[in-house]
């Protein structure tokens, strides 16, 4: 789906949770993620666009649950 009225110049696309803690326990479907988000991030990045990236300080999503 393509929406004509974003500026991709002014725009951020936000990546959360692509992480080691994350993905780390299904290398295949993070593979399939990060291409997936590669293609998402083509246009904002190629019109002057941000991306940016949320992540955690843990390796186990485990960890998170005590927060």
């Amino acid at each position: 789906m393509r929406f004509p009225e974003l500026d991709l110049a002014r725009t951020t696309l936000v990546v959360i949770d692509l992480d080691v803690g994350s993905c780390g326990r299904e290398p295949r479907l993070t593979d399939v993620a990060i291409g997936r988000i590669n293609d998402i991030a083509h246009a904002p990045r190629s019109s002057g666009g941000t991306v940016s990236f949320v992540t955690s300080e843990t390796d186990d999503p485990v960890d998170l649950a005590l927060f």
